[in-house]
């Protein structure tokens, strides 16, 4: 158990609920915004649209991505909960994403297709989201798994940090047994960087409580970057077509799940 009589292996896996779905809604969000606002970059190429997505990239290239999601963390409020963490890991991710789509756009505009489209009318915001959006789907496929893994390593740095879910509480231990008391602050939610950040003053006493929280994130770290370097070879290989997942249909049946996923997240 922990120092406040806490058992470590509940504790492990029900954070596995929230540490997975945290980063699953970051890992939406920073690929979302990365590739709405790639693609429209790589559109209007050389445009005060591109110029300023650029420059952004370029600034948020300056800052370590710790430290940048600590400060917009605790800028907004750590107490409030989910919807700051998913914000601030989707600001100090989505560059990397706009960049790579940046570059495929640029690359798709002279192909025959997209002339096909242009000469009977076609607006760019429809090329974009009928001609090219499909083109770049196994692409979006693999960032999704590698981003998994790089929201993990970001939240597991934050922990370290003394960043975490909720922010957590103080606890002060040692005083009923007429003993020095000591403050330890502990989270109320059960999350893998929470107990990372937990144990930062009791490592040399109890350095185990930091193995199992650290284990659970390198292994699921490796399993998604394992999973996106499958997901790229197997594109690659079999040349197969997705633009079939590219429908009305399947759209619904993806925001569905998102709203089943959010119910689930917040349910007990």
């Amino acid at each position: 158990g922990d120092p406040v009589g806490r058992d470590q292996q509940a504790l492990i896996l029900a954070g596995a609920r929230q540490t997975l779905g945290l980063a699953l809604f970051a890992m939406l969000a920073r690929v979302l915004l990365g590739t709405v606002v790639g693609m429209l970059a790589g559109w209007w190429q050389n445009s005060w649209l591109d110029r300023l997505i650029s420059g952004l990239v370029a600034v948020w290239a300056a800052f370590p991505a710790a430290l940048f999601a600590m400060i917009l963390i605790l800028g907004l409020g750590i107490q409030r909960g989910v919807i700051v963490f998913v914000v601030a890991l989707c600001v100090v991710g989505w560059s990397e994403i706009a960049q790579f789509m940046r570059g495929q756009v640029i690359s798709q505009k002279p192909k025959l297709y997209i002339e096909a489209a242009r000469s009977v009318g076609a607006d760019p915001l429809h090329i974009l989201g009928r001609h090219i959006l499909p083109h770049l789907l196994p692409a979006i496929i693999v960032f999704c798994a590698l981003e998994m893994g790089a929201v993990l390593m970001l939240l597991a740095e934050l922990g370290f940090l003394n960043i975490f879910l909720g922010g957590g509480f103080m606890a002060m231990i040692g005083e009923a047994a007429n003993m020095v008391p000591v403050n330890y602050y502990f989270s109320d939610v059960p999350e893998w960087g929470a107990l990372l950040a937990n144990i930062r003053n009791w490592w040399r006493s109890y350095p185990w409580l930091a193995w199992y929280p650290g284990l659970f994130f390198f292994l699921a770290i490796l399993a998604f970057n394992m999973w996106g370097e499958g997901l790229r070879r197997f594109f690659e290989e079999s040349r197969i077509n997705l633009r079939w997942l590219f429908s009305r249909y399947t759209l619904l049946a993806a925001a569905t799940m998102a709203v089943l996923a959010a119910m689930l997240f917040q349910s007990s």
